[in-house]
């Protein structure tokens, strides 16, 4: 086997990580719906998604950038579209919204099709497996149970950037799980959906790297460097390949 260590993203790379959010932002929104004013105007959760949604995209730069903080960035979104509506929106409202979003996040993940039989291929081969994921230790290892990668990943192996005090693309993180994984760099491979967070940062740590581009977005590489593919069940479909020759050459 070519690689002895993969490991892989977690949101938007083993979960629809764009499908739970929108689908836990509706479902917080309903919940807030039921408490307001009577007198309040009736806003579908499908519309104020939409709205929510463009106020995210419109401030990610700045907080990108460093000009808002995660909770600045978050307030505003909110406060943005509950105004947008005619509705009552506060700091502490809007607070309160992300609280509940993460609690309720978990529930509204649910794994690629193809991410079962992969890891089970992969466990099966002897390949060290583990997830780094930037995010809070207690969401990402919520995640991390509720979708039961417990089954094929040990959980002293899911590295979370808040833990490690080291987010990618910082290769202090990868370089961690190297060490605690016992591999070598030359036999590691990151499987991720974030050019710049998740392949530069395997690349610049000695990884080798797939790149999951799920958005369509321009990566500005050479094809020969990293292998590219447009959907996980296809970046599966590569890895079991792989697999399969590895054990044939075993024989």
């Amino acid at each position: 086997m070519r690689w002895t260590t993969i490991c892989f993203d977690l949101d938007n790379t083993l979960y629809d990580h764009e499908k739970a959010f929108q689908k836990t932002i509706k479902a917080v929104f309903v919940s807030i719906r039921q408490q307001l004013n009577k007198e309040a105007p009736f806003v579908h959760e499908d519309k104020w998604f939409e709205v929510f949604k463009y106020h995210c995209d419109l401030f990610w730069q700045e907080y990108e950038e460093g000009i808002l903080t995660q909770e600045q960035y978050r307030i505003k979104r909110y406060v943005e579209t509950m105004h947008a509506f005619g509705l009552p929106g506060s700091g502490r409202k809007a607070l309160e919204f992300h609280q509940e979003y993460e609690q309720r996040l978990p529930e509204f993940s649910e794994l690629f099709e193809s991410v079962p039989g992969l890891l089970e291929s992969l466990a099966k081969s002897s390949v060290c497996l583990g997830i780094i994921t930037n995010g809070s230790e207690k969401l990402q290892k919520e995640k991390f149970y509720r979708l039961q990668l417990d089954r094929w990943i040990d959980h002293r192996h899911l590295f979370i950037s808040e833990m490690a005090e080291a987010p990618k693309p910082k290769t202090a993180i990868f370089d961690e799980a190297l060490e605690l994984l016992g591999s070598r760099k030359k036999r590691a491979l990151f499987v991720g959906d974030s050019w710049a967070h998740d392949v530069e940062g395997a690349e610049n740590a000695g990884w080798e790297a797939i790149y999951v581009n799920t958005r369509g977005e321009e990566a500005g590489h050479s094809s020969n460097t990293v292998k590219e593919f447009s959907e996980f069940n296809q970046a599966a479909s590569y890895l079991r390949e792989i697999v399969e020759e590895g054990r044939r050459s075993d024989v």
